[in-house]
């Protein structure tokens, strides 16, 4: 028997031995990431540049929004998954750039919408015992008027192509209303949104092209050495949507001009919030005054 103890414990002690010597190189500081010329970047390097410059905004952000989601959990007044919604689709129509640049480093929206969630949370706490008649609502709308002004907004097909023969094809296919799957399969076509995406901003006489055309057109516009074939689908005016369409979003607007601000919300729900850090180090992102982060940004409206 005891001649098997001494090779067992030999071969627990190795098997341990590895286990660290894994351990270290998946979740030690010192962990090598990167060798330059026989020059080590460790993992603590490349945390400690992240926390330099990244920490404050992001946790002091989310320690915002967490005090913000917990009062109105206690208020009742959490948005739901179809209040973000609609949020998102108002923005998309109201401001698009906002949700298109959100886009570009949240190709999902989840972080995008989880700060919307929290700024539909924080409107809704500063409207929280707040009321407005309907004459004055119908006086704010008569007031505001310019404040609910939509841009024109055409919808598009775009499809990307770098020689005339492919921008001609492409071409054809929107004018006899191929479908988008079918034209995305073609080679040489790009159709953004699909198999395809924009790493630049097309240039401005590209949107002042599309702005004139009307639904059903179809036009080939050379971008330098580049084609972009585009298909207008649905053109929305730019105008003041009359008051019996945007009826809630006047009456919430008008609540709002009457409704404590933003910061005086904050202030009095940082007072009433515990805060500690775990981590010594991080003492410093924990806010104190609202006007002192990017808190959780401009509410909704």
């Amino acid at each position: 028997m005891n001649k098997l103890i001494l090779p067992a414990v030999t071969t627990i002690a190795v098997i341990s031995i590895i286990g660290n010597v894994f351990a270290f190189y998946r979740y030690s500081s010192g962990r090598p990431l990167i060798t330059v010329n026989g020059e080590t970047i460790t993992r603590k390097q490349l945390q400690d540049r992240v926390d330099y410059l990244y920490s404050k905004p992001l946790l002091s952000s989310m320690i915002w929004q967490d005090i913000v989601m917990q009062a109105a959990s206690k208020a009742h007044c959490v948005p739901s998954n179809a209040d973000v919604d609609a949020a998102v689709t108002q923005l998309l129509r109201s401001n698009p750039s906002v949700v298109e640049n959100a886009r570009k480093s949240d190709a999902t929206l989840t972080i995008f919408k989880a700060d919307l969630r929290s700024n539909l949370a924080l409107r809704n706490l500063r409207m929280t015992g707040v009321t407005a008649s309907p004459e004055e609502v119908q006086t704010y709308y008569n007031q505001h008027k310019l404040q609910f002004q939509l841009p024109q907004q055409i919808q598009t097909t775009l499809i990307l192509t770098n020689n005339k023969t492919d921008a001609e094809t492409a071409q054809h296919l929107l004018v006899d209303s191929v479908s988008i799957p079918i034209i995305a399969q073609q080679p040489g076509l790009g159709v953004v949104g699909v198999n395809a995406k924009l790493s630049q901003p097309l240039p401005n006489f590209v949107g002042q092209e599309v702005l004139n055309m009307k639904p059903g057109d179809v036009k080939v516009i050379p971008v330098g050495s580049d084609f972009a074939i585009v298909k207008a689908k649905a053109v929305e005016q730019q105008g003041i949507p009359t008051y019996g369409t945007i009826a809630d979003e006047v009456k919430t607007a008008c609540i709002l001009s009457k409704a404590p601000s933003e910061f005086d919300v904050l202030k009095k729900l940082r007072a009433a919030a515990l805060i500690s850090a775990n981590v010594d180090k991080y003492k410093y992102v924990i806010p104190e005054d609202p006007t002192a982060t990017t808190a959780v940004g401009q509410a909704i409206q």
